[in-house]
């Protein structure tokens, strides 16, 4: 997700308001079950505060 938003596509269309929203979700070739990793970013201004989210959760697992 942070990946995509760090594209000049994304920048550009945010830099024209455009109404735009970027989604994780996760294939597993494991099983074929997409999943939603319940991570939007749908402004620029929103990236850092869901990078640290997700870092957060992340380590929240690995400590239970």
């Amino acid at each position: 997700v942070m990946n995509v938003c760090q594209t000049t596509v994304m920048e550009s269309a945010w830099e024209r308001e455009q109404d735009v929203t970027v989604h994780g979700w996760i294939y597993g070739l494991h099983d074929g079950i997409v999943r939603d990793l319940d991570v939007d970013v749908a402004d620029p201004e929103a990236t850092e505060a869901t990078r640290s989210k997700a870092v957060g959760r992340v380590f929240d697992r690995v400590d239970s």
